[in-house]
């Protein structure tokens, strides 16, 4: 009875494995990449600042409230502020997303709402330690 348990597990995590990498994002897209600017502790998590010259959006400023779920240091989710400045104006907009810690670099996954109308997903890292933050950001289409 138990080798046939787990056989039928085995079967059943290889026969998942192809759906588990399925996950590919695709479509236009455009790179942004910021610095660290500060990270502070709070009480419920942490608050992480950026800021970048991002094309077509100007001087790029970001604020993550990052808060850790499931009583895990690792995994968690965000909500934050962003705010681009250009000669004609500043666009502000919302974050939104969950991120999971590995050997001090930050991927996070965010869908955020811009006061222009703009709807996008961004996939990326932050690099707590070296300070330096890159995402691949998809405009709705």
């Amino acid at each position: 009875m138990r080798n046939i348990l787990l056989s039928l597990t085995s079967a059943f995590i290889l026969m998942l494995a192809p759906v588990t990498h399925a996950f590919k994002v695709t479509g236009e897209s455009f790179p942004a990449e910021f610095e660290v600017t500060s990270v502070t502790s709070t009480a419920t998590g942490s608050v992480l600042t950026a800021e970048g010259d991002i094309a077509d959006y100007g001087r790029v400023f970001l604020t993550y409230n990052l808060e850790g779920v499931h009583g895990l240091s690792d995994l968690g989710h965000f909500s934050g502020q962003i705010r681009a400045v250009t000669r004609e104006g500043v666009m502000f907009g919302t974050l939104n997303g969950v991120y999971r810690m590995k050997e001090g670099k930050m991927h996070i996954h965010s869908f955020d709402t811009h006061s222009n109308g703009d709807i996008v997903m961004a996939i990326g890292t932050i690099d707590i330690i070296e300070g330096k933050a890159s995402f691949t950001v998809y405009p709705e289409s």
